[in-house]
C-alpha cells in the first residue's frame, strides 16, 4: 500500500507542474522593447543607434550646460573674436559674420562691435525702409534713429534723434551731425537688406553713448514697400540688444 500511494502523489505532482506550465502567460514583447535599449526613430525618420545610459547621462550633461542662444543676443563667449570673419558692410549676411542677432517686428537684426564702432545689419521682410532707433528714453523720444532705404538700387540713409513720444527729425536739423560712417543695402523678392556702421561715442549730442557691456532698448520700423522715411510705418516692435563686453578683433 505504501508504494502505491507514493505512486500516486508523484503522479498528482506531475500532473499540477503540467497544468502551471500550460498556464503560463506569454512575455510581453513590447515590454522588452521598452526597457531594452531600443532603437530610437527621430522626427527626420533618421535610425538613431541605441542609447545606453552612460551616454544617455552624458547627453544630459550636455544639454544642461549653458549654450549660445543668438536670437535673444546671448554672448558667444566659445567663438573667440579673432577667429570670426570680418564685418564687410555690402549689404549681404554673410554666416558669422556678425555674434550677435535677434528678430524685432518681423526684422532680423545684427549687431556687432570692434571697440570703437557698431555694425548692424538689418533684414526686413519687404522692399519699404527699414529704421532702428537706439536707446529711447521715452517711447520714441531720445532715441538715436538710423532709417535706411534702397531707392531704385541705391542706398539712403539718414541719422535722425526722436524728438517726442511719436517724432522723430535728422540729426541736421537740430545742430547735430550725421555720424553714419558706413552704409550699403540690396533688395530683391526676400526682401531688404541694410547695413551699416556708427560711432559708440560719437561726441554728438543728437546720438547715445554705446558702451562694450551694456544693454539697450532698441526701437525697430519697417515699411513694407514704401520707401518714403515720413510713410507710417507697417509693423514696428520694441527689443533690446546687449553689447559685448570684448570687442570683435
Amino acid at each position: 500500500m505504501t508504494r502505491w500511494l507514493w505512486v500516486l502523489v508523484a503522479v498528482a505532482l506531475i500532473a499540477g507542474l503540467a497544468v502551471l506550465l500550460i498556464a503560463r502567460p506569454e512575455t510581453d514583447q513590447s515590454a522588452v522593447i521598452v526597457e531594452s535599449d531600443a532603437i530610437v526613430v527621430g522626427d527626420s525618420g533618421a535610425v538613431m543607434e541605441p542609447i545606453g545610459m552612460e551616454e544617455l547621462a552624458l547627453n544630459e550633461r550636455v544639454a544642461g550646460a549653458p549654450s549660445t542662444d543668438s536670437s535673444s543676443g546671448a554672448a558667444s563667449a566659445e567663438t573667440p573674436a579673432a577667429d570670426l570673419p570680418e564685418i564687410a558692410v555690402d549689404g549681404r549676411i554673410a554666416d558669422e559674420e556678425y555674434r550677435y542677432s535677434s528678430v524685432v517686428a518681423d526684422v532680423e537684426v545684427f549687431w556687432d562691435h570692434d571697440g570703437v564702432d557698431l555694425y548692424v545689419g538689418l533684414v526686413g521682410p519687404g522692399t519699404g525702409y527699414i529704421a532702428l532707433g537706439l536707446d529711447p528714453e521715452r517711447r520714441m523720444e531720445g532715441a538715436n534713429f538710423i532709417l535706411g532705404a534702397v531707392r531704385d538700387g541705391v542706398i539712403v540713409m539718414r541719422d535722425d534723434y526722436g524728438t517726442g513720444f511719436f517724432a522723430h527729425a535728422a540729426d541736421t536739423d537740430r545742430s547735430g551731425t550725421d555720424n553714419i560712417l558706413l552704409a550699403a543695402g540690396t533688395e530683391g523678392e526676400a526682401g531688404t537688406v541694410i547695413e551699416f556702421s556708427i560711432p559708440l561715442d560719437s561726441g554728438d549730442p543728437t546720438d547715445k553713448l554705446l558702451i562694450p557691456g551694456e544693454t539697450y532698448t532698441i526701437l525697430v520700423a519697417h515699411h513694407r514697400s514704401n520707401d518714403s522715411f515720413a510713410a507710417m510705418h507697417s509693423e514696428r516692435g520694441t527689443g533690446e540688444i546687449t553689447l559685448a563686453l570684448a570687442p570683435r578683433l
